[in-house]
């Protein structure tokens, strides 16, 4: 039965099916790209929505941008929507007869953490896993039907592995898998491999770029651990296209994979059986069913990290080397297993099956909309009165045969101007009081455009007098605002968005500054308010123009108004509170804005706007590579274009920040250079310069561009309109603290301390200020005045952990243990798991005999780790080994900094000797008991 199937991949990495054959991938990446190919070869129409630069028709598959989701379903439907890795999209009416949540992940993953929601779970038809530990585990822990799941499993590309007649290096081992499963283990034990077969190689096919990490990043995350590769016989090759791992595992003996990270599947080891490599690996999560112990390899059990398991560990794979007899009968059982368990196009019939099976049991399935159908789906539009196109620059004829506009003027003043507030909104109840209220007493009429409000929008609007017209939204935020404009009768439109308010201060000069005005269209100051309104950043935008000449708005989203004729940049500011939205809202707006901006991108290639809005959208979510290449190509397109490049300082500003964060302070200092040249008052290049140079302790151009800033910020705090774009308007604390460090370094402690303390006084974010203050002190060893401002600052704010931390840390080098254990008490009463606090406190209490203490603290430990606390302690060595367990756990959790304090502790306490009789009885009690 051909069906219309529709894949959604919330991955960090871009793809498409050719991504395999140039460079490696993730396993989940890996599966969605070839189940997408071999249920296309069964007849289906399938697309896939993935993170994606480069769409189009692959063999039957096409491939989307993830953007462009949502603009894509609208008026579609599917037989059968498989997600991964997205699970927000299932409290939408997806348009789909079976929803699917495919998940490699385990339970205790980040991206399984929202099946806890209910409206989650009740959006979800089928929850295809691969494998079942995974299953199982899932089920019981967010109490979910077994109905509901469908066991499958992962798979192999058939054709890279069907020939397996290569010359095999006997003694070289591979790893594949990514470095913090087990490459750790691996490196302890292979000299002690090698010494036992002296010619033993161990390639290391292991890369976090696989999850999209950058390779400086890749580094920076586990160079321990390839540093650790510099030792005779081993050989690091990082990640390679699949193609090619398929050649270089038929040259290889044995997978050797001592893994502590519980697998759902393992595809790494999947393919290494395919190409008829027995794996010695652990007995962890689904390993034991994906490697059958005994037949295709060796499942060992227990802690990889323990000296048992890595004694036998070496055993086993010296085993296999030595005896060639054994290793044939293991080598031929995995490839042929793989092949017939394990092969894509198996699995894909076998899922075919279960959507048939399924869409059975639904009655009356609705008309497909495939992206293969012939037919075209032509757009519905909203034509409105007075027969005006949606899709072109609004005609002007704003009135009825029964109104003219003389009518309308000769109702008003002969000499006042008139002026329209015109808006776009849906779903602003929470806002729209608040921006009507600032203008109601200043405009003559209020035109507001409903795109599909559900809540009391149009109430409120309908309260304050407005004239509400009602139109679905169309995908585009500037046909929504044609639409406004061409019901103003007045002589002067104002717009607003609801999320703005005109300034009480500014209010009442909007009808003297429209009045014998020559201009066509007037600059407004928008005051951008973040994180609670303790921030902010100045932009020029024209929002008052004249009406009846044709002005129009043009872009799908952050659009351009088109005119001609003369700008007056006007000192009047807008307050613009858009960003100080909780952090679900703040993504759905990315969400949204991206998605639009995008396709405007496809619509229009060779238009910068969009690029340079994408740059600010992806640096406002920290996606700092994303936000460098969009900012680039805003810049390099508008200079092939011929644009003028003083209208994209802000993609200067965005690529140099993006740079600062990633700490590629040279580029930074490149793009910010730039932009004040172009510019010589562009406050934010020199904000950038500032904290650049400071950073690289070139402290002479320091204080030349801190100097530059502090000019223009006191011209622009004066003249507003003169501020172009000011992101960094608030940052004049900022740049002032800085200014302080360098003088109280330089021992100029008078100077220094004045800037600190106009810092402080200036600072719209007092934590922060006292914060970095605290900071700068406790790094120059200045303990008595760090001391003092962290008690300050937990003066404001007595709930910041990270203080507590601190403060216990200087109580520490102070030599006051009890003040130390009571702030760090303190931190982890407030976070329960600061597990590497716990434990330091725990190491304090060992050096000062409190046992009992410790012993308590064990117990609250093994209660949050969820680790059985029936234990009886009878000695010191009994203690070691509970910090022992502690610290597997922690690893468990990749707590590492946790995990290795846990083990130090461990390893101080199998230092002395066992505790004598009279204490062996005091400490004779449950873990359990002590609460």
């Amino acid at each position: 039965m051909k069906k219309s199937l529709i894949f959604l991949a919330n991955y960090g990495v871009e793809f498409n099916p050719e991504t395999i054959l140039e460079r490696g991938l993730g396993g989940s990446v890996t599966a969605i790209i070839y189940m997408a190919g071999e249920l296309a070869k069964l007849g289906n129409d399938v697309v896939v929505f993935c993170k994606c630069n480069t769409p189009g028709n692959y063999d039957g598959v096409v491939y989307k941008d993830i953007g462009d989701f949502g603009s894509y379903i609208p008026g579609k439907s599917f037989d059968v929507m498989v997600v991964s890795r997205a699970l927000d999209v299932f409290k939408k009416n997806l348009p789909s007869r079976l929803k699917i949540l495919w998940t490699q992940d385990a339970y205790d993953q980040p991206f399984t953490q929202n099946l806890s929601d209910k409206n989650i779970q009740n959006g979800i038809d089928k929850i295809f896993t691969v494998g079942k530990w995974q299953t199982e585990t899932i089920m019981k822990h967010f109490g979910i039907s077994s109905e509901k799941f469908y066991t499958s499993r992962n798979g192999i590309n058939r054709e890279f592995y069907e020939n397996n007649e290569y010359k095999r290096k006997v003694d070289r081992l591979v790893y594949t898998s990514t470095p913090f499963r087990g490459l750790d283990v691996l490196l302890d034990v292979f000299p002690d491999i090698r010494a036992r077969v002296p010619d033993a190689e161990l390639f290391i096919y292991s890369s976090m770029t696989v999850y999209g990490v950058s390779e400086e990043d890749d580094k920076k995350m586990y160079e321990h651990l390839y540093t650790k590769c510099n030792q005779p016989g081993v050989y690091l090759k990082g990640g390679i296209p699949q193609n090619i791992l398929a050649d270089e595992l038929k040259r290889s003996y044995l997978m050797a994979y001592p893994n502590h990270f519980a697998e759902t599947s393992c595809i790494a080891a999947i393919e290494a059986q395919a190409a008829g490599l027995p794996a010695v690996t652990s007995e962890l999560g689904e390993l034991s069913k994906t490697v059958l112990h005994n037949e295709t390899g060796i499942c060992i059990p227990g802690n990889s990290r323990s000296k048992d398991y890595q004694d036998r560990f070496v055993k086993e794979v010296v085993r296999l080397i030595n005896n060639k007899e054994v290793w044939n009968v293991m080598s031929s059982n995995a490839h042929h297993r793989a092949l017939e368990k394990y092969s894509w196009d198996v699995i894909a019939r076998e899922w075919d099956e279960e959507f048939n099976r399924e869409l059975e049991m639904i009655c009356e399935p609705p008309d497909i909309v495939c992206e293969n159908d012939n037919s075209k789906n032509k757009d519905i539009a909203v034509t409105p009165n007075r027969g005006i196109k949606a899709n072109s620059p609004p005609t002007y004829l704003p009135f009825s045969k029964e109104e003219t506009r003389e009518t309308v003027i000769s109702s008003v003043k002969n000499d006042e101007k008139t002026i329209s507030l015109c808006m776009i909104v849906k779903d602003e109840e929470k806002s729209l009081t608040r921006c009507l209220d600032s203008v109601k007493d200043y405009v003559d009429e209020m035109i507001i455009v409903d795109t599909g409000s559900t809540d009391r929008t149009v109430e409120i609007a309908k309260s304050f007098g407005a004239k509400i017209f009602n139109h679905p939204w169309e995908g585009s935020f500037s046909k929504a605002r044609n639409y406004s404009l061409k019901y103003a009768t007045c002589d002067w439109i104002l717009y607003l968005d609801a999320d703005e308010e005109l300034s009480k201060e500014d209010a009442p000069r909007l009808k003297e500054i429209v009045k014998d005005n020559n201009a066509t269209v007037i600059s407004f100051v928008i005051k951008n308010k973040f994180k609670d309104s303790t921030q902010e950043s100045y932009a020029n935008m024209i929002r008052l123009f004249k009406n009846f000449i044709g002005i129009y708005y043009e872009g799908i989203v952050h659009n351009n108004i088109i005119y001609s004729g003369k700008c007056l940049y006007s000192p009047l500011s807008i307050i613009h509170h858009g960003y100080n939205l909780t952090e679900d809202e703040m993504k759905k707006k990315f969400l949204r804005t991206t998605t639009l901006l995008k396709k405007q991108v496809k619509t229009d290639p060779n238009n910068p706007i969009p690029h340079q809005y994408l740059a600010v959208s992806y640096i406002g979510e920290k996606m700092y590579d994303e936000a460098i290449t969009e900012g680039r190509r805003a810049i390099d397109i508008a200079d092939n274009e011929g644009k003028g490049l003083n209208n994209f300082l802000v993609s200067y500003y965005v690529t140099s920040a993006a740079y600062f964060e990633k700490s590629k302070l040279e580029k930074s200092e490149a793009y910010a250079l730039k932009s004040v040249e172009i510019d010589d008052k562009f406050l934010d290049g020199y904000c950038l310069l500032c904290f650049v140079y400071y950073n690289l302790k070139n402290y002479d151009s320091f204080l030349h561009n801190s100097d530059k800033y502090l000019a223009l910020w006191n011209d622009i705090s004066v003249n507003p309109e003169r501020a172009n774009n000011a992101h960094t308007i608030g940052h004049k604390w900022k740049i002032r603290l800085l200014r302080g460090f360098y003088y109280l370094l330089n021992s100029q402690d008078e100077t220094g301390n004045k800037e600190i303390d106009s810092a402080i006084n200036e600072s719209t974010e007092i934590e922060e200020c006292h914060n970095l203050l605290g900071n700068f002190y406790l790094e120059n060893n200045c303990l008595d005045k760090a001391e003092k401002t962290f008690r300050k600052l937990l003066a404001i704010n007595r709930n910041r952990t990270d203080t507590m931390i601190k403060m216990g840390r200087i109580r520490f080098q102070k030599g006051d243990l009890n003040e130390t254990i009571h702030f760090w008490k303190k931190a982890v009463d407030a976070e329960p798991t600061l597990f590497d606090i716990r434990l330091l406190v725990c190491k304090i209490n060992i050096v000062q005999g409190n046992l009992e203490e410790v012993v308590t603290e064990c117990n609250q430990l093994l209660q949050i780790l969820d680790i059985n606390r029936n234990i009886v302690l009878e000695s010191l060595t009994d203690l070691a080994s509970l910090f022992n367990l502690i610290g597997e756990k922690l690893e468990e959790k990749h707590d590492v900094q946790a995990a290795e304090t846990a083990f130090k502790i461990c390893k101080d306490l199998e230092q002395i000797k066992l505790m004598d009789t009279e204490r062996n009885a005091d400490c004779g009690l449950r873990i359990a008991d002590c609460e």
